[in-house]
């Protein structure tokens, strides 16, 4: 058996973090009503304010000058996926020189390898430690969609690129490459597992939370695409309320499937 914990230290969901980042340092409110697409946690506050604690004014901006050009959001009637785009782009335009996923990027405190989700509590040791950004770096994400175009199971539309998911039952096709060029979470789901039965695994069993119960039948039914055996995947979905009951003592189930 072989545990390996999948790190997302790559695409969107990490320009999105380190702009949070960045607007939480930004001379207005923390938690103005204005910044509302991007994520508000406190650990998003703790490390803006390390950041400003050790480079002082050098992130700082007002309001005015960070939403300058920037998409209305959602509740503004605008559209909440520009928005959030705009916001990454404006964070880029202000640092300059610097690297938004690696210059501004949080990474020591968020790396799951320097504070484990709970191994002590639930006995996991990990084997490896897999990087969805070494996984994009050595092209396996390309691979998985060209594998896809020449199966004729990607199609390109408005822009983007799709995944044929309806051909496998879904109830629309999914986007693999946006519109602006960057590839999705799904499209390096894909990448991952095909990587996966690549290696020589006969079984897969993932982890995943319950909030991505969608995602199953979707990854599947890439992989049946890319011609490997979706039967080798196996998913198990749990909520997190269901592990705190368990640790209280209630009699829960916290791998229970949600449909």
């Amino acid at each position: 058996m072989h545990r390996e914990y999948y790190i997302n230290d790559a695409g969107r969901q990490m320009d999105i973090l380190a702009t949070s980042v960045c607007c939480a340092t930004w001379s207005w409110p923390a938690r103005s009503s204005r910044f509302l697409e991007c994520y508000k946690g406190d650990y998003v506050y703790d490390i803006g304010a390390t950041l400003h604690r050790e480079n002082a004014d050098q992130y700082r901006h007002p309001a005015a000058t960070v939403f300058a050009g920037v998409p209305a959001d959602e509740p503004a009637g605008g559209d909440k996926e520009k928005h959030i785009d705009g916001l990454i782009e404006r964070a880029k335009q202000l640092l300059g020189p610097a690297d938004l996923p690696q210059g501004v990027r949080p990474r020591p405190q968020c790396d799951p390898r320097r504070h484990p989700p709970g191994p002590r509590e639930f006995g996991v040791k990990y084997d490896e430690w897999y990087s969805e950004r070494a996984l994009v770096e050595r092209g396996a994400a390309d691979t998985a969609i060209a594998r896809l175009k020449k199966s004729g199971h990607a199609y390109e539309k408005d822009g983007a690129l799709w995944f044929r998911s309806t051909d496998y039952g879904d109830e629309k096709d999914r986007v693999l490459v946006r519109d602006n060029g960057q590839k999705t979470y799904f499209a390096h789901d894909i990448a991952y597992h095909m990587d996966k039965l690549e290696r020589g695994f006969e079984r897969v069993i993932d982890i995943w939370g319950a909030d991505h119960h969608g995602y199953v039948p979707r990854v599947k039914a890439a992989l049946a695409a890319l011609g490997d055996d979706p039967s080798k995947l196996d998913v198990l979905l749990f909520s997190s309320r269901s592990c705190t009951a368990r640790r209280k003592g209630a009699d829960v189930d916290p791998l229970r499937r949600v449909s």
